[in-house]
């Protein structure tokens, strides 16, 4: 199943290229760890961003909300998958969950995709950073690969609409594991949206 949801992923991404005229560019491959586990912590600008994401990474686990599970047919997929799907409310019984679902995962040695934001967030739209990523960077000790993104040009956040045009996904140096939560958060929030600040500006 997890070769299959990869190779799904592809074609949508290759589908992006032919149809929506959009030919996404990962950069940054040589900072991915060659073996798992790790953290993917990626800003979330589109629809596309996750998928373009697992098509890239093999066997990456994606953290999304709970609500997605309801849907018939993607929240069967999802499960099948194995994704974790937690609650967006957040709290101390949202962690406990999230912590024991991604335990699984690291056991397996399969990388981790969280959106730190929580949501699908607009170019130029403000947001706030949620502790989740802190956490499961503090209890497994884990190395956080900032992934910096410009694809929200190209199909932006809920628009029917695409707009044809190069789009880039950029996995950055790793935040290496022991930093106390807020030099942590300081730092992973300043990187992701630092270099996405830079890739919408090279391509807009």
């Amino acid at each position: 199943m997890i070769r299959a949801a990869q190779s799904w992923a592809k074609g949508c991404v290759a589908l992006f290229d032919i149809i929506g005229g959009t030919k996404i560019e990962f950069r940054g491959l040589e900072h991915l760890p060659k073996e798992g586990p790790y953290l993917l912590a990626a800003k979330h600008q589109s629809e596309i961003d996750g998928i373009a994401i697992m098509a890239k990474v093999a066997g990456v686990v994606t953290i999304a909300m709970q609500e997605l599970g309801k849907y018939p047919i993607i929240g069967r997929a999802m499960k099948k998958m194995r994704m974790i799907l937690v609650n967006s409310e957040g709290g101390a019984k949202t962690r406990d969950s999230l912590t024991i679902r991604a335990s699984k995962a690291v056991s397996s040695k399969r990388p981790i995709l969280i959106y730190p934001e929580g949501r699908l967030v607009r170019i130029g739209e403000p947001s706030e950073y949620k502790k989740a990523i802190y956490h499961l960077y503090d209890d497994f000790s884990l190395p956080v690969i900032p992934v910096a993104t410009n694809v929200g040009l190209r199909w932006p956040r809920r628009d029917f609409i695409k707009k044809p045009g190069p789009a880039v996904i950029e996995f950055l140096p790793a935040i290496q594991p022991g930093q106390e939560k807020d030099p942590f958060m300081e730092e992973l929030k300043s990187t992701i949206e630092g270099r996405s600040n830079q890739l919408v500006l090279e391509y807009k």
